[in-house]
């Protein structure tokens, strides 16, 4: 699928005690961290006209209504120009979905590769979808190009910090003896080794979890989307179908089953 890397989160199940948002697609992403700082990006809606001084607002009159994000989805597909893909870009993180606003942000760094707060606004993406590395260099290239963009270095201190409760979580749980973990502890495990790229520990903790738990359903969908991620379709296709032959109301696992469907029909057949 294009853009699975940036999108991956987005096929998770989150435990009970962290609901996230879900994305365009319907699909929701398992999180454990709950993270407590506000990012900080720069909204960047402005208009191709010439700034003017505003008059003041009159009594009883209407405030005019952002744009709503499929308008700009639309104005974006349609002129792809840089400052269209920031105010998409911008739009998605507002609306929380950060991964979603990895890709456009760096369409619009291909077309000004020069500006700092394109890679500002890129580098928020990535520490909320916890790719620390990447956001680092984002926020290292903004710096560089403007030394006295403070939001960067007010994003740098805070990617660490978020870095560093994600290893701390991470530690901790690992800590806990195989044989003692409970199932949550397992998939909230698995969720970070997911997190990291590291698919095939997500797959093993979470085969731990349905050997503890065998009617974990979440368990199987987020085994389902790590399989997925190894391009093993046909493992993610039997994990998803255990998935929804335990929770057949979840959405979430009807949609993962039709992806790796759709992932295998479009395989090419050996002959």
């Amino acid at each position: 699928m294009e853009e699975k890397a940036t999108e991956r989160q987005d096929h998770y199940k989150q435990t009970e005690q962290g609901r996230g948002n879900k994305s365009m697609k319907g699909y929701i992403f398992a999180g454990i961290i709950l993270l407590a700082c506000v990012p900080v990006f720069y909204l960047m809606f402005m208009s191709n006209k010439k700034t003017e001084v505003a008059e003041p607002v009159k009594p009883q009159a209407t405030v005019p209504a952002q744009p709503s994000l499929a308008s700009l989805e639309a104005a974006a597909e349609k002129d792809p120009s840089f400052q269209n893909l920031i105010n998409l870009g911008v739009a998605y993180q507002q609306n929380g979905q950060y991964r979603k606003s990895i890709p456009v942000f760096e369409k619009a760094i291909a077309l000004q590769p020069g500006n700092a707060i394109a890679y500002n606004n890129l580098s928020v993406g990535l520490i909320m979808s916890r790719q620390f590395d990447a956001a680092e260099q984002a926020l290292a290239k903004a710096i560089q190009l403007d030394p006295n963009l403070q939001l960067a270095k007010n994003n740098l201190a805070w990617m660490e910090d978020e870095r560093k409760k994600f290893n701390d979580e991470l530690q901790k749980l690992e800590s806990v003896p195989e044989g003692d973990r409970t199932p949550k502890q397992m998939i909230d495990l698995g969720l970070l080794y997911y997190a990291k790229g590291d698919y095939q520990k997500s797959v093993d903790v979470l085969k731990a979890c349905v050997d503890k738990d065998p009617g974990n359903a979440m368990a199987y969908n987020n085994m389902g989307t790590s399989y997925m991620f190894l391009n093993d379709h046909a493992q993610a296709l039997t994990a998803f179908k255990k998935a929804v032959e335990l929770d057949e109301k979840e959405q979430l696992y009807k949609n993962n089953l039709k992806w790796a469907e759709d992932e295998l029909n479009a395989a090419p057949k050996a002959e």
